[in-house]
């Protein structure tokens, strides 16, 4: 009988020496903790495994569905994702305020067409 790499022979002798360090009354109360300690241990590694396979069945479902769509949708109906255009680059400080030329040139091109356009010009008589 092996437990841990440790035969019989080992465990007795491993047994005596716990028998004379901490003698014949503690004996009992060490043996007791151990027990519910291993036994809690034993407890929380099962409510792990447990959740961990709960965890995975529920990916595996999610990934069975995702599958069950992709494969009833037909061939060529499923559209590749779309990528962003780029966002135009941010106006510097010059193209976002008119020079003085650009003031002078539209100042100019009003005044023209408000010269030769009939209409605009007032009425004589």
């Amino acid at each position: 009988m092996e437990v841990f790499g440790i035969g019989l022979p080992e465990l007795l002798l491993i047994m005596v020496i716990a028998l004379i360090v901490f003698g014949p009354g503690k004996l009992p109360e060490i043996g007791s903790a151990l027990g519910r300690a291993i036994g809690d241990f034993r407890r929380a590694s099962r409510e792990l495994t447990s959740d961990l396979q709960e965890s995975m069945a529920d990916a595996r479902s999610t990934v069975d569905q995702a599958v069950d769509v992709a494969k009833t949708e037909p061939q060529g109906t499923a559209q590749p994702p779309q990528q962003e255009a780029p966002s135009p680059a941010p106006a510097t400080e010059e193209a976002a305020e008119p020079s003085a030329e650009d003031n002078d040139r539209e100042q100019s091109r009003s005044d023209q067409e408000a010269s030769s356009d009939p209409a605009s010009s007032p009425a004589v008589e």
